[in-house]
């Protein structure tokens, strides 16, 4: 054989040992290498579980801003229609005012009512509601009462007949005489009362409608009709535009107006309307008297008719009203939280800690094991944000706990 000759045989031979070799020193090398420590994979795993559990609880509050511009100081009725999503939890609709304080509402008909206290100009409240939730119904604190043919608040009593009205006391003072009024209805009128209002529904479609905290009366119907109210003849003035005496007897006037009052002896009653055909009789009582029409208030005060023309303009010129696009408020749920802690504790490990063990505290609520002290504890505080029901939101911290199962 020749100096410097090679076969394919050694090349190969060469080849392969240097493989070997080149693996031996990877081999070496990789167990020479010091393992993950446990309290890294610990550490990483308990952000992962923290993720899976917020957005497990996590939900939407809705605020929709409604803005009210008046050019008045007063107790308002404001019925606002609305109409939900389908997936709108209808328990959950709330109105609040400006600082997010609860004030009392009901949801009725595709209607928001409330009864708040506006001021002159700008007036903020909110429209709360949460979606695919079924929460429970609020309840409030109200003067409205309802008990066989009565209703009654902390201003007046109002009892009703087929006829309509047929008594109110106000102030202790019976306003209305003989059958109260005559609403050319015929039927015992059905009751739905809320925390907000009282309504007397008759069968030819008349509604009166009475509220909390309020002396006035709401009249509507669905067709033209033409009541006739018997006022007290104890009232000696009548207020139509001028100040009259009632004279001794018969028709005192009829004309086009907006608001007639009749008062005496500190008590008065006003009827209000856009473009009230009205005519006022002194027969066996004092008579107001309405032709064709489709809504009007009745309202007692005290004193003359000037303690009502606030109400007047109040009725005639009400303040505008708009619903903006709803803000979204997003955080977790401290209810979703507690009912999760309701849930098997296997079945919550399975679901989101993928075979470590866990407790999760908040507050006064614990889930999860109690937390050991003889094996390593990954402990983090994952900061979130709770939301409740309301729309306040409140930033804190989960502190969470995992360890090898």
């Amino acid at each position: 054989m020749k100096k410097g000759y090679f076969s394919i045989d050694m090349v190969v031979s060469l080849v392969i040992f240097l493989l070997i070799i080149s693996i031996s020193f990877y081999y070496l090398s990789y167990l020479s290498r010091p393992a993950e420590p446990i309290t890294s994979t610990l550490k990483t795993a308990s952000f992962d579980f923290a993720e899976r559990i917020e957005e497990n609880i996590r939900w939407s509050v809705y605020m929709m801003p409604i803005f009210i511009e008046s050019d008045h100081d007063s107790k308002i009725v404001i019925e606002k229609k609305f109409y939900p999503e389908s997936n709108i939890d209808l328990n959950s609709i709330i109105i609040e005012d400006e600082n997010l304080s609860e004030i009392n509402s009901s949801f009725e008909d595709n209607t928001i009512i409330f009864t708040p206290t506006i001021k002159t100009g700008k007036n903020n409240y909110y429209l709360v509601y949460t979606k695919n939730t079924a929460l429970d119904a609020r309840e409030y604190t109200t003067d409205l009462n309802a008990a066989g043919t009565w209703i009654n608040n902390s201003l007046m009593n109002i009892s009703f007949a087929t006829t309509g009205i047929s008594q109110t006391e106000f102030n202790g003072v019976s306003i209305l005489q003989g059958i109260g009024t005559d609403f050319t209805t015929s039927s015992v009128p059905n009751l739905d009362l809320s925390a907000v209002r009282a309504k007397r529904a008759y069968d030819n479609g008349i509604n009166v409608k009475i509220y909390n905290n309020n002396s006035k009366i709401i009249v509507t119907s669905n067709h033209t009709f033409s009541p006739i109210i018997y006022v007290t003849k104890a009232f000696t003035n009548y207020y139509n535009g001028s100040t009259n005496s009632i004279a001794s007897s018969g028709l005192q006037f009829n004309s086009i107006i907006d608001f007639i009052d009749v008062y005496g002896g500190g008590e008065g009653i006003a009827v209000i309307g856009n473009s009230l055909n009205v005519s006022f009789y002194n027969n066996t009582y004092n008579e107001i008297r309405l032709y064709n029409v489709t809504e009007f208030e009745m309202y007692f005060h005290e004193g003359t008719y000037t303690n009502a023309l606030l109400e007047k303009d109040m009725y005639l010129n009400p303040p505008d009203i708009i619903l903006l696009m709803p803000e979204e408020v997003s955080g977790i749920s401290l209810g979703s939280l507690l009912e999760l802690g309701n849930v098997d504790y296997n079945t919550i490990k399975d679901s989101f800690a993928k075979g470590l063990d866990f407790n999760i505290t908040l507050y006064n609520t614990s889930i999860g094991i109690e937390r050991p002290i003889d094996i390593t504890v990954i402990t983090i505080k994952y900061p979130v944000m709770i939301v409740d029901r309301f729309a306040k939101s409140n930033r804190t911290e989960l502190d969470i706990a995992v360890m090898v199962g």
